[in-house]
């Protein structure tokens, strides 16, 4: 069976959906009876990428103008499945993406939609949700949340729920190295916090400056801060403010192996989402894969899990957040669950859903 899977980000573009998207790739790659391509941006072309699937790097803008290169790379690989990824970086706010499945389905394919937020919204979303084949949604009790008249729309559909999982490998290092990377952020001595991510402003990271300690904490912000950027350049203006000069520090984009190193060397992760966060967010399963201690938010959860070693504050509640970082700081889990296991789990509920749509696509040719 030939897998063709649309992203409009793929490493080393930065898009988390893109690097949710290149995971799930690879694990499906193991299976031998998949071929697996990914269709994505053009931008890709020029860089080394490795991978043990296809890359086609063919999509140039997004827009209506690259409506035949689709369909022509479409084609060309003869896909039995078409899965597409909501949303990416790369679509912007262009109309054409969201197009894709309605234009893609006319033309003869069948096709699964992963919707990593919560679509639809506005009429595009609606177009979606009508075009036939497969849905898989990440966040939990997804129907329970939608009206009546949406779950009809969506009623033609083959629908699952398939969580996420860290697409930021799981790292074990020596006393030596976690030594070494902390001495970089002068937290030897002070408690390391961690951010990482992309920056925009429903993050909450300007709630870390005052949830933090300068005198006990030193705060590292793993991700890019353009000056030229409203939000950012109000970021910058807490990192070189008197009060963390000096003791917060920047690192501009890191690769996630990078990333992985800081996070397990940190004394915690905060992830402090101003509309609340849960298990569908990657971020989380990335600091959970170092056994690192997680303070973030939730709209549906509240204190703190042993397990997990997460704690859920609150959206906006700055005394919660403070006192659950003074509480569990440093709380390490030290055999944490191994993401490759989430995502052989993840694979394999995917492969079940292209096995279902293809039998029913078959059925349906041999009664026509």
């Amino acid at each position: 069976m030939r897998i063709l899977i649309i992203t409009g980000s793929h490493p080393p573009l930065k898009c988390g959906v893109g690097d949710y998207t290149a995971k799930l790739a690879e694990t499906l790659s193991a299976t031998k009876d998949l071929e697996i391509a990914v269709l994505t941006d053009a931008a890709i072309e020029q860089r080394t990428v490795s991978t043990p699937y296809k890359v086609i790097a063919s999509i140039r803008t997004w827009t209506f103008r690259d409506t035949f290169r689709l369909i022509c790379a479409v084609k060309k690989f003869a896909p039995d499945i078409v899965h597409i990824q909501f949303p990416t970086q790369a679509y912007g706010s262009h109309l054409f993406p969201w197009l894709m499945p309605m234009i893609l389905h006319w033309t003869g394919c069948t096709v699964v939609q992963t919707w990593h937020e919560h679509y639809p919204s506005g009429w595009m979303g609606l177009i979606n949700g009508w075009v036939p084949g497969g849905l898989i949604v990440v966040r939990p009790n997804y129907k329970t949340n939608k009206p009546s008249w949406f779950l009809k729309i969506i009623s033609n559909k083959e629908f699952r729920f398939i969580p996420n999982a860290s697409s930021i490998p799981a790292v074990k290092l020596s006393a030596e190295e976690k030594r070494a990377i902390r001495e970089r952020f002068d937290g030897t001595k002070r408690s390391l916090i961690a951010y990482f991510g992309f920056v925009s402003p429903i993050k909450g990271i300007e709630s870390i400056f005052e949830i933090c300690n300068p005198d006990l904490n030193r705060i590292v912000l793993i991700g890019e801060l353009d000056p030229d950027i409203p939000y950012h350049r109000a970021i910058l203006s807490l990192v070189n403010g008197s009060r963390w000069k000096g003791k917060c520090f920047t690192t501009g984009f890191l690769s996630s192996l990078e990333v992985a190193n800081i996070l397990a060397c940190a004394d915690a992760v905060m992830l402090p989402f101003t509309v609340g966060g849960g298990p569908w967010n990657t971020s989380v399963h990335g600091v959970c894969a170092q056994g690192t201690f997680l303070l973030t938010t939730s709209n549906d959860d509240n204190g703190y899990h042993q397990g997990e070693n997460i704690y859920y504050a609150k959206p906006g509640n700055i005394p919660e957040m403070k006192h659950a970082l003074e509480t569990y700081v440093g709380t390490k889990i030290e055999n944490p669950t191994d993401p490759s296991s989430n995502w052989n789990e993840i694979a394999r509920a995917h492969i079940e859903l292209y096995k279902t749509l293809h039998f029913k696509r078959r059925e349906e040719t041999r009664d026509a």
